[in-house]
């Protein structure tokens, strides 16, 4: 296994795949000539790999095995999750040499043993993990067991959903497109904990492609001057692509997966009636509201932890768990949770304060609080200006937008608050809800943006 790697052998690696990373960028670049965010890109693109980087080596020299004496082979798996998705890929590999047939029966998920050497060596069975190993140990063989490598090429599909999710946005709404750069490219936690070897870098790059998809279907925004055949043939493998997208999500995040996919029904059917029928902006919050709750219902019979009374207890376990695990000014206090619909109720507020607002900037914390603590500076200067403009009764024009922003808020409280319950650590949590927290940056700084564009323009 190599860390840094300064081998013949694996500055050839290196140069390999510097000119697959070159041409994957290239093919980036080129594609997005006509993008309004173009002026983006390269920033935007740099942020993500160096913060995947820089992630991988807090990790390795900060949170590895405090025994200094354990070969560093073996601290690699007490190096928080990115380093053991690494070696437990690297691990896949060597039984794949060591035993194929067990490795070929793994691989299609069979009920079969693992490999003792793996058993030996702490092989994590949780299925969310397992299926981060089976992407991660292809990434393993290419790059000859390469971490650095490997997580250039995680961020840059969580680059590329985004930037894919960003694009197709500023095609609905072309005058927020500094709103867009700003909460998709350059806030801190969203490029930190979306990049390198993640589950969340994975969740963001597939909800970023799945949303553009999504948007592309239900806006039709296909090139529709494309004959009728190719159009019908592009739209169903796009359909197959999100089926797929899904599955993954499904498999990383189901929670996220459970409240996505409602929404995204419930959005579908809405936008569909409007358009058909015309029906009043106030009634179509209504009809998606309605047609969320029973999708909800249907959504929570996908898996056993989602179903209602299960779900509860679920909630409530890993709450306690991580509430003995996590220090006392580092949690979101609940009073008395129990798994019933009434504390969930009562709680609800406790939660989406430590969700959407903590860690205030007066926590302690020290230097590693101090990223999260500046960034939610800034979210509070956005609320506040926003409630400021809107009481100025400044013009707003949101007749045709409250069925996406009902959709939109709907999907992030939801989410959010739900999250909040079951992990009260706040810095877990702040790594947990990067799938949507690009969008609520989104949403609350478009009218600031517009606001100071407007001065600036004044001014000048």
């Amino acid at each position: 296994m190599s860390i840094f790697p300064i081998t013949p052998t694996q500055i050839g690696i290196y140069f390999i795949h510097f000119l697959i990373i070159t041409g994957l960028i290239f093919l980036f670049w080129n594609k997005a000539k006509t993008s309004n965010l173009r002026v983006y890109f390269g920033l935007g693109l740099t942020f993500k790999i160096l913060a995947g980087w820089t992630l991988g080596a807090i990790y390795l020299h900060f949170y590895s095995y405090p025994n200094p004496n354990y070969p560093i082979s073996e601290r690699l798996f007490f190096s928080g999750d990115t380093w053991s998705y690494f070696a437990h890929g690297q691990m896949v590999i060597e039984l794949a040499k060591r035993d194929f047939e067990t490795y070929f029966n793994w691989l299609l998920q069979k009920d079969y043993h693992i490999y003792e050497y793996i058993l030996r060596s702490g092989y994590d069975t949780n299925s969310r993990a397992v299926f981060m190993y089976r992407i991660t140990h292809i990434f393993n063989f290419l790059t000859n067991n390469n971490y650095w490598l490997i997580s250039i090429y995680f961020s840059l599909f969580s680059f590329f959903g985004l930037w894919q999710c960003a694009n197709t946005l500023a095609k609905i709404f072309p005058k927020t497109k500094e709103a867009l750069a700003l909460s998709f490219f350059f806030i801190p936690s969203v490029v930190f904990w979306s990049s390198s070897i993640l589950k969340e870098t994975i969740l963001v790059g597939c909800l970023g492609l799945v949303l553009t998809i999504f948007f592309h279907l239900t806006h039709k925004l296909f090139l529709t001057q494309k004959h009728r055949l190719l159009l019908l043939f592009e739209q169903l493998i796009s359909i197959f692509i999100l089926l797929i997208l899904l599955w993954v999500i499904f498999k990383i995040k189901y929670y996220y997966f459970a409240v996505l996919l409602p929404t995204l029904f419930a959005y579908a059917l809405t936008h569909e009636i409007k358009q058909r029928f015309l029906v009043n902006s106030y009634f179509q919050i209504f009809m998606f509201l309605g047609i969320f709750g029973m999708l909800l219902g249907v959504a929570s019979q996908i898996h056993p932890n989602l179903h209602l009374s299960r779900f509860l207890e679920v909630v409530v376990k890993n709450n306690a768990f991580l509430m003995e695990l996590s220090k006392a000014e580092n949690i979101i206090s609940y009073s008395k949770l129990k798994p019933d619909i009434q504390s969930f109720i009562k709680n609800t507020p406790h939660a989406f304060i430590g969700a959407f607002l903590r860690p205030f900037p007066w926590e302690s914390g020290g230097l590693l609080k101090l990223p999260i603590r500046l960034e939610n500076l800034f979210l509070y200067g956005l609320i506040f200006m926003n409630i400021g403009l809107f009481l100025k009764k400044r013009k707003w024009n949101l007749k045709n937008k409250l069925l996406l922003l009902t959709a939109t808020f709907t999907f992030i409280f939801v989410l959010g608050i739900l999250m909040a319950l079951a992990t009260p650590n706040i810095g877990t949590l702040i790594r947990y809800k990067v799938g949507f927290f690009p969008f609520l940056v989104y949403i609350l700084s478009i009218k600031p943006i517009e606001w100071l564009k407007f001065q600036l323009f004044q001014e000048r």
